[in-house]
C-alpha cells in the first residue's frame, strides 16, 4: 500500500515547516486561516470557501493518497506532521476539509481492487470530497446491529435504509458506505461498498436535514436516506459479508491518526493560555507566578510531550508491528483524546471568565474546548475502544506483559526520530494481538540491557513502572477467576486505564533511549522525560509525594522561550508561523 521513503526529519519535518509559512501567522487577520476569521466563520456555522481553496492549493488532499497511486502519502508519521498545522488553527478544518475523506478512503486502500482504488483517487486528487456513511442513532458504535440493508440482486443492490450523524454527506463525491446484506446473525451479515454519487439516481435518495451541533458547528453533519436505491455490483468492497473485519482492520489505522493529528490542537490551546497567564497581572504578579497555575500549565506541557511520545511512535509502529495494532490503536483513541480533554478543562479555570469569550485574542479556546470532544465519541468511542482491548488482556497478561522482549531492533524504528521505515503492510492487520506487546515486553527488558545510559532516576521509575505491570497481571489474573465474563465488569475498564498509563510511560522512555544523538538540547537533559514520567506515577499511585518546584521552573522556562521564539511544546519543537 506504502513505499518505502525518507526520514521523518528530511520529509514530515521540513514539509510541515513549508506549510506553516505557507499558512501564515494566524494572528493575523488577513490570511484565510487566521484565529479571527476561523472564530467568525465559527458564529455563521460554516467553513469558509477561501479556507478550504487555501488547502486546495496546497493539494493537501494528496497527502491521503498512497503514492503508487498518485499522491504524496507514502508513511503515516509524516502525513501527521503535515496535517498537524491545520489542527492547530482549526479542528473543523482540519475534519471537515479533509480527515473525514481519509477515514473513508482508509477503507478502500485497503480491502479495494485496484479499479476502486485509482477511482477514489483520481476524486480526492481532484480535490473533491468523500464521507463515511457508517453510523446509524438507534445503534451508535455497534455497527455490527447496523439495519441499511443492502439487497443484493442480479446485477447490483437495492439500498434501503437511513444514516445519521454523517459529514460532508452532502458535499462528498462519493462515499463508503456500511451496509447489511445478508439476515444471517453474526459478523458476516454486513459488507461495505464506495458508491459515487454519479451512478445513482437522484431521484432515489434524499438528504436528512443537517444537525446543529455545540462544537465543530462548521461540519456540515446530515444524513442520508435511500429508497430502494440501485447501487451496481461494482460498488462492493472486498467479498460480500467482509465488511466488519475490513472496517476493524480500517479502525486500527484512524485510530492512531486522528488523535496524533489533534496534538496541534493540544498545543494552541496551552500557547494561548500561557500567552494570557504571562501578560496577565494578579496581586502584583503575573497568573504564572501563581503556584497553582505554574503547576497547571507546566502539567499540560508534559501532557502534551507524552502524547507527543505515544502519538510519533504509533504512527511508525503502523510499518513496523502492524500485527498488534488491534490494541495499540485502541490504546491511542483512548489514552490521548481524554489526556487532551482533561488539558483543555484544566488550562480553561487559568483563563477565568476569559475562557466564555468567543471573540478577541483568547477567543480561539472556547472554539477548541467546543470542538476537541468529537475525537472521543465520533468515529470509534472511548468505551468502545477500552471494550476492544478488555476481551485482549488475559492473553496479554500471559504471554506479552510476563517475559522481557528478547529482541528489540526493531523498536528503533518505531522511536528514532529519524530513519527510514518499512513499507506499510496493510495484509498483516490482525483483528487480535495473539497476547503479544513487543512495547510493555520492551519495559521488561531494560534493565538487563547494558548498551543504554540509564541514570538512576531513570532507572528507579523503569522499576517502578515493572512493579506496576506485576500488579496489573495479578489483577488480569484474579478478573477472569472472579467473573466468566470481564467485559461487563467496571473493574475491567479500570484495568485498560492503568495498561494505558504504563504503556505511555514505555513509550516515553524508548522514545528518549532510541534517540540519543538528538540536537534538541532540552530533549537530551532528560528532565522533560524525569518529569513525565512522575506525571504517570502518580496517576497510579496518587499517594506519591514528590518536590519539584526547582524542575516546575525550568519546564516554565522552557515553555516561555518557545512561546517567545515561535516554536511548537512537541519534542522536536517546531517552527510555527506565528
Amino acid at each position: 500500500m506504502l513505499v518505502a521513503t525518507q526520514s521523518i526529519a528530511a520529509g514530515g519535518k521540513s514539509q510541515q515547516a513549508q506549510f506553516e509559512q505557507y499558512l501564515g501567522d494566524p494572528n493575523d487577520s488577513q490570511v484565510a486561516l487566521s484565529y479571527a476569521k476561523i472564530l467568525e466563520a465559527d458564529e455563521a456555522g460554516v467553513i469558509t470557501k477561501e479556507a478550504e481553496e487555501c488547502l486546495d492549493k496546497w493539494h493537501l488532499n494528496h497527502y491521503f493518497v498512497p503514492q503508487e497511486l498518485g499522491g504524496k502519502l507514502s508513511r503515516f508519521d509524516t502525513m501527521v506532521e503535515v496535517l498537524r498545522p491545520v489542527f492547530r488553527r482549526d479542528f473543523t478544518l482540519g475534519l471537515g476539509y479533509g480527515v473525514t475523506s481519509f477515514i473513508a478512503a482508509v477503507n478502500v486502500w485497503l480491502s479495494g481492487n485496484q479499479e476502486q482504488k485509482q477511482h477514489l483517487a483520481d476524486i480526492l486528487l481532484n480535490n473533491e470530497k468523500v464521507s463515511v456513511v457508517f453510523h446509524e442513532l438507534n445503534h451508535g458504535n455497534d455497527f455490527i446491529h447496523n439495519e441499511l440493508k443492502a439487497i443484493p440482486t442480479a446485477n447490483g443492490f437495492r439500498l434501503s435504509g437511513k444514516k445519521q450523524v454523517i459529514n460532508n454527506i452532502e458535499r462528498a463525491r462519493a462515499f463508503v458506505l456500511f451496509a447489511q446484506t445478508s439476515e444471517k446473525a453474526g459478523s458476516r451479515s454486513h459488507s461495505l461498498f464506495l458508491i459515487d454519487k454519479k451512478d445513482l439516481s437522484p431521484e432515489s435518495y434524499r438528504y436528512l436535514p443537517r444537525y446543529k451541533t455545540l462544537g465543530v458547528k462548521g461540519c456540515q453533519i446530515a444524513g442520508i436516506e435511500f429508497q430502494d436505491t440501485f447501487a451496481n455490483q461494482e460498488s462492493l468492497l472486498g467479498k460480500a459479508g467482509s465488511g466488519v473485519e475490513n472496517a476493524l482492520k480500517a479502525f486500527q489505522i484512524t485510530r492512531c491518526i486522528l488523535p496524533a493529528m489533534s496534538v496541534g490542537v493540544a498545543d494552541t490551546a496551552l500557547r494561548t493560555v500561557l500567552k494570557f497567564a504571562t501578560k496577565r497581572k494578579l496581586y502584583n504578579r503575573s497568573v504564572a507566578d501563581i503556584p497553582h497555575a505554574r503547576w497547571t500549565l507546566v502539567n499540560a506541557f508534559l501532557d502534551l510531550l507524552i502524547i507527543d511520545c505515544l502519538s510519533g511512535s504509533m504512527t511508525r509502529a503502523l510499518h513496523v508491528i502492524p500485527e498488534q495494532m488491534s490494541v495499540y490503536s485502541a490504546l491511542m483513541k483512548y489514552f490521548v483524546p481524554l489526556t487532551i480533554e482533561q488539558m483543555l478543562n484544566d488550562l480553561s479555570i487559568i483563563l477565568g471568565a476569559r475562557f466564555y469569550l468567543r471573540e478577541g485574542e483568547f477567543g480561539i479556546f472556547q472554539k477548541l474546548l467546543r470542538d476537541y470532544p468529537v475525537v472521543s465519541f465520533g468515529h470509534a468511542g472511548t468505551a468502545i475502544c477500552q471494550a476492544t482491548i478488555i476481551p485482549q488482556l488475559k492473553f496479554l497478561a500471559r504471554k506479552g506483559w510476563s517475559k522481557p522482549l528478547e529482541k528489540r531492533e526493531h523498536l528503533r524504528e518505531i522511536y528514532q526520530f529519524e530513519g527510514n521505515l518499512a513499507p506499510f503492510q496493510p495484509e498483516k492487520l490482525k483483528l487480535t494481538n495473539n497476547g503479544k506487546d513487543d512495547i510493555l515486553g520492551s519495559l521488561r527488558s531494560l534493565l538487563a540491557n547494558a548498551s543504554y545510559p540509564i541514570t538512576d532516576e531513570l532507572r528507579s521509575f523503569i522499576v517502578f513502572f515493572n512493579s506496576q505491570l506485576d500488579n496489573l497481571i495479578e489483577e488480569v489474573d484474579l478478573l477472569e477467576r472472579n467473573t466468566g465474563n470481564n467485559l461487563c465488569e467496571p473493574k475491567a475498564f479500570d484495568l485498560v486505564e492503568k495498561y494505558a498509563i504504563i504503556f505511555a510511560a514505555a513509550s516515553c522512555i524508548n522514545t528518549y533511549l532510541e534517540n540519543p544523538h538528538h540536537s534538541e538540547p532540552f530533549f537530551q537533559s532528560g528532565k522533560w522525560l524525569n518529569a513525565a514520567l512522575q506525571r504517570l506515577a502518580q496517576k497510579l499511585s496518587p499517594n506519591m509525594v514528590v518536590e519539584s518546584t526547582e524542575l516546575e521552573e525550568e519546564l516554565l522556562y522552557q515553555m516561555c522561550e518557545r512561546l517567545d521564539n515561535g516554536y511548537s511544546f512537541t519534542l522536536a519543537g517546531s517552527p510555527l508561523a506565528g
